[in-house]
């Protein structure tokens, strides 16, 4: 079988060469599919069996483009905007930017995104209530967004809820309180819209104390699952890397989850013991209550040695996901895990410890303040890990059954066109000296 390389991939000939007529025209190709060489009639090709070798070359999910990184939340531009297009409103909304410095270099360096999406809600009495309903930007009844943030492989989206009061109703606010203030009035004594109004705002007031806390952690989750997948991509296009079996690819799913919430713990830890009051539990995100709870049943000299215990954050945080989060997550880990068996080379598919151990490790490594010491350290939590996750019944028929019936097909196919580890061998090594840089293949993890 005589092999022929294109511009980002490698196509089988027909025969020994490729004819005179097609050359200058293959080589400039760029190989998507079966329909880039069938469709594009090309006489010197197999398309079936070029395109079941193309499945086997190690492909980046990135190129090296710090020049397209963008920062939205560095300034308050998209706030301003919201605020400019409605005229005659008072905004009550979380403080939070994020500063180009405090953003990792490998999130610029594959020209990475942070967004801001500001979800306007103006606050409107409801006579039949006689209460102060959530409502959209046209005035029509709505309720609030869930989502604190999303991401995908290079951005991340936030979402900012902006509450608008109008501006009579503002000043009408602060007319009352002067007057509670200055006990001219109980709040008994109040109208029925004046004390919808000043509880409206209240509860407002404190949901938006309540995000804002939150905001940091949610930034620090979602780069962290950027983070992971930057990493991953790098052990995926290493030259000599192991192999993965569907079940420890259905592992590193669920680590990846694990991960950004041990990554806020830590965040929260961190802020802890730099405030100084080990009494003062309020910088730590309602996910974190089991941790605060556990300080709480110690003296307080002892709180510092408590959080040094390595085994017991992690026990805690995976607990806690165990507990609130492992049923709602299957459906999207069937479908990584579906995804992986069908895009992944069949060749870095089998059962290679070393290679998932060494995933695990990346995705567990953080930065700690050391409680005792106050110094930053690197850790690698994965080393604290008891008990690795389990395979129930469920899962083997809902996630490993399927991703190896696909790999077997896979397998299937390339047996029946011929193609041979040799031949894929070759080919991986021609496309990793040739069309991966030292940032694919492990220059950047995304710190």
């Amino acid at each position: 079988m005589n092999i022929f390389k294109i511009a980002n991939s490698y196509l089988v000939l027909k025969g020994k060469s490729v004819l005179p007529s097609e050359k200058e025209r293959a080589l400039k190709l760029t190989f998507e599919g079966y329909e880039a060489v069938n469709g594009a009639t090309y006489q010197s090709f197999d398309a079936e069996q070029s395109f079941v070798l193309g499945a086997e070359l190690p492909l980046s999910e990135y190129k090296y483009a710090p020049k397209e990184y963008r920062n939205e939340l560095k300034d308050k531009k998209t706030q301003q905007e919201a605020i400019n297009k409605n005229p005659g409103y008072t905004f009550i909304y979380a403080d939070f930017t994020v500063n180009d410095k405090d953003v990792p270099e490998g999130f610029k360096n594959i020209g990475g995104k942070i967004h801001n999406e500001c979800i306007v809600y103006k606050m409107k009495y409801d006579e039949s209530s006689q209460s102060f309903i959530l409502t959209d930007e046209q005035g029509r009844p709505c309720s609030r967004y869930k989502n604190h943030a999303e991401s995908d492989k290079d951005s991340i989206k936030m979402y900012l809820n902006m509450y608008a009061f109008e501006k009579k109703d503002y000043l009408r606010l602060q007319a009352i309180h002067k007057a509670l203030n200055n006990k001219r009035i109980t709040r008994a004594a109040l109208a029925p819209r004046d004390r919808a109004l000043i509880t409206a705002y209240e509860e407002t007031v404190k949901r938006v104390q309540k995000e804002q806390k939150q905001k940091k952690f949610t930034f620090r989750h979602e780069m962290t699952h950027i983070r992971n997948r930057i990493c991953n991509n790098s052990f995926n296009l290493a030259l000599n890397r192991g192999k993965l079996s569907p079940e420890n690819r259905f592992r590193l799913a669920q680590y990846d989850e694990k991960s950004a919430h041990l990554a806020e713990n830590l965040e929260a830890v961190r802020q802890y013991l730099n405030n100084g009051n080990l009494n003062d539990f309020s910088v730590f995100p309602e996910k974190s209550q089991w941790l605060v709870d556990k300080l709480q049943s110690v003296p307080v000299h002892k709180r510092k040695l408590l959080l040094s215990n390595k085994q017991m954050l992690v026990e805690g945080t995976f607990a806690y996901w165990d507990k609130v989060h492992s049923k709602s997550y299957l459906f999207q880990f069937e479908n990584i895990v579906r995804k992986w068996a069908k895009k992944s080379p069949v060749s870095f598919m089998g059962n290679d410890d070393k290679e998932y151990l060494k995933r695990r490790a990346r995705m567990l490594t953080f930065k700690m303040l050391n409680p005792l010491t106050m110094k930053e350290e690197q850790i690698d939590f994965s080393a604290f890990i008891q008990k690795d996750i389990p395979i129930t019944p469920q899962v083997q028929k809902q996630v490993i059954n399927p991703a190896e019936e696909i790999i077997q097909k896979r397998k299937d196919k390339l047996n029946k066109y011929g193609i041979t580890k040799k031949m894929v061998h070759y080919v991986q090594q021609c496309h990793w000296r040739n069309n991966l840089t030292p940032f694919h293949n492990g220059g950047n993890d995304g710190r």
